[in-house]
Order: C-alpha cells, then sequence, then structure tokens
C-alpha cells in the first residue's frame, strides 16, 4: 500500500516505554492497538507518546477491560460469568489465550502471554498527568454480541463482557 501511494516506511523495533529513538514532537498520530497491557505500568508508555506528539497530535490506545481480564468466556457457569482473582491494579495475569485467538490444531505449544491488569483510573489519570485530554471512549465495537449464543462461545462471551476499551486522546 505505501508503494502504491508512494509513500516511504520505516519500521523501528522499539520498547514501547523508551521511544527515545524517535525525536520529540515527531509525530501527528499514534495509534496503539491493543498491547499497553504487556507492560506493567502504561504510564511509562503514555509519557513516551506525549513527548512524541506535535501540539494537537491524536493518540487513539486499546486497552484491556480490566473487570474483563478477570472473566474468560469459558467461565460461564449456567447463570453467568464468573470473576477469577481480585481486582488489582498492576495484577500480573498469565493465562491460555481465549480459543478464538489462534488454531490449536496447528500444532505447537503457544507459551501463555503475560499481561499487567492497567485500572480504569490508572489509564484515564495517567493520560490527563500526561497532558491529554479525552475525546472519545468507547467499549470495542467490532464484536457479534448474541446472547443466544452458546454459553462458553465468544459471541456470548462478548454480550456480557466488553474485552476491550479504545481510547482517543489529544
Amino acid at each position: 500500500t505505501a508503494e502504491h501511494y508512494g509513500l516511504t516506511v520505516r519500521t523501528v523495533a522499539a520498547d514501547m516505554r523508551d521511544l527515545s529513538v524517535f525525536e520529540g514532537l515527531s509525530f501527528d498520530i499514534v495509534d496503539q492497538p491493543y498491547s499497553i497491557n504487556f507492560v506493567p505500568d502504561c504510564r511509562d508508555v503514555f509519557g513516551e507518546v506525549a513527548r512524541l506528539l506535535r501540539p494537537g497530535g491524536r493518540y487513539r490506545v486499546v486497552i484491556a477491560n480490566p473487570l474483563g481480564m478477570s472473566v474468560r468466556q469459558s467461565d460461564w457457569n449456567g447463570d453467568g460469568y464468573l470473576i477469577q482473582g481480585a481486582y488489582i491494579d498492576g495484577a500480573r495475569i498469565s493465562y491460555a489465550d481465549q480459543d478464538w485467538v489462534y488454531d490449536r490444531n496447528t500444532g505447537g505449544d503457544i507459551p501463555k502471554p503475560v499481561e499487567y491488569r492497567q485500572s480504569l483510573s490508572r489509564v484515564i489519570n495517567g493520560l490527563i498527568e500526561c497532558g491529554f485530554g479525552i475525546e472519545h471512549f468507547a467499549e470495542t465495537v467490532d464484536l457479534h454480541p448474541d446472547t443466544a449464543a452458546e454459553p462458553g462461545s465468544w459471541d456470548r462471551y462478548v454480550a456480557f463482557v466488553p474485552p476491550w476499551f479504545s481510547i482517543l486522546a489529544r
């Protein structure tokens, strides 16, 4: 696509908590798909993004629903979804990926991911403390919630527990 439109794309491998490879005020837009939950404290990333955005720049970040991190699609007990574990900010969470993430029949074991709970207060206040103003907040809407779907299925699960939130900040 970049070649089609005559654009040059440069890729850089870096830790999102240390983006010193980039000069400050280098970007108009930073779009961060689901990844912030792989660092212990989202505020470290927010500070780096704030340093990189030009005045008026926009930042879109997708986070895990912090309560939803304690509920898996397989936790249906016949009446509802059971919450597993306390709601602790910064908690290290590791469990097998949901069934929809990859085909388990393709062979090979994939290690359990390690994620960290980012409470809503940590996320919202972290953005504010870094100088961001929140323009929009939404539960992820590209899902297919269906309360009549089979218990334990992804479509039923997302009808009860929105798994992600999307935040647009400037």
